[in-house]
């Protein structure tokens, strides 16, 4: 995505209402795009490939021509395709079923840059690709990440607090790691900010993290809860149970990701139980506690039932009431 696609501050003061008055629809695209197979991205590549004609081609050469250092081609094709226009036309007039709508409010209002980082992170580590389809990776990781900050979408400290959101999760994100070590702001990433050496890997810090049963106070939760995430399984609805157990003080301090991570220890063997990427839920979780006219998303009615539905169903204390 090039600069020349960027919405206006007034579109993107659309896209917060989209999302606010079509929530569902919203994440059930974001939960599309976090899948782990994929399926997302080639939905929206093929997408592009209808809007911009020559767009899938050009791929197809650009990832066999070991020569090729940018997407400068790509972004030309999607350029004088005049793409960005017919985008912001289909979400101010979106046809029935049109997925623009969502796609654009997850690129500049989701956490779509560390999302696609992240999917190309995994496929270089995978040990699938060749070696030329790993190089393409690594330029595009580096692209992504220089676009969101020439947009404005994203900030340095950002991509710094990716990099170590990452470290929490196991991983070492190598290609984004050296990206942001090369960022000429005041604040350095060093092997203090970001573990990278194999004696200090997260292996020893995911040991250290508290099972579901004692970021509880209250351990009769624990049935409630199962039964509750093996019939409401998405993405929305972890972070939802989230911030119900918060709001009605029976959870112990801890991030998002600690929380899905206790819930995927606790059940991830449990039939009916569905495994999330992580960053779906924070997706989620990004979304409720964002302002749209100045006011939570989490706060709006039909959020706020959805919280009270949880309270009631998990018998949470009276002075929860949201």
């Amino acid at each position: 995505m090039s600069a020349d696609t960027t919405p206006p501050p007034r579109h993107k003061e659309l896209l917060d209402e989209w999302i606010s008055k079509n929530y569902e629809e919203y994440c059930d695209f974001t939960d599309m795009m976090h899948s782990a197979n994929g399926v997302g991205f080639e939905k929206v590549f093929n997408f592009a490939s209808k809007l911009a004609p020559g767009f899938k081609k050009a791929v197809e050469c650009r990832l066999k021509d070991d020569r090729a250092t940018d997407f400068k081609n790509l972004e030309e094709i999607l350029h004088e395709a005049k793409i960005g226009n017919k985008l912001l036309a289909g979400f101010e007039n979106p046809l029935p079923d049109s997925m623009i709508p969502a796609m654009l409010a997850w690129l500049f209002r989701g956490r779509s840059f560390e999302c696609m980082t992240e999917m190309g992170e995994e496929l270089i580590r995978g040990g699938k690709l060749t070696f030329l389809a790993r190089i393409v990776f690594k330029f595009t990781i580096k692209t992504i990440i220089y676009t969101s900050i020439s947009i404005e979408a994203r900030t340095e400290d950002d991509w710094r607090n990716f990099c170590e959101e990452q470290d929490e999760l196991g991983v070492v994100p190598t290609v984004t790691l050296k990206v942001v070590k090369k960022f000429k702001s005041a604040v350095p990433v060093t092997d203090d900010n970001v573990v990278t050496t194999e004696k200090k890997k997260p292996k020893a810090r995911i040991a250290e993290r508290k099972p579901l049963k004692e970021l509880l106070t209250d351990h009769t939760l624990l049935e409630l809860i199962e039964e509750r995430v093996t019939v409401k399984k998405r993405a929305k609805d972890i972070a939802m149970l989230y911030i119900a157990l918060d709001k009605a003080h029976v959870l112990h301090s801890c991030t998002i990701v600690e929380f899905h991570s206790a819930l995927d220890e606790a059940f991830g063997e449990k039939a009916g139980y569905k495994k999330i990427h992580v960053r779906g839920v924070q997706d989620a979780h990004k979304t409720f506690m964002s302002r749209v006219q100045n006011k939570l998303v989490i706060d709006f009615p039909e959020n706020k039932a959805e919280l009270a539905d949880i309270r009631d169903f998990l018998d949470l204390p009276a002075y929860a009431t949201v």
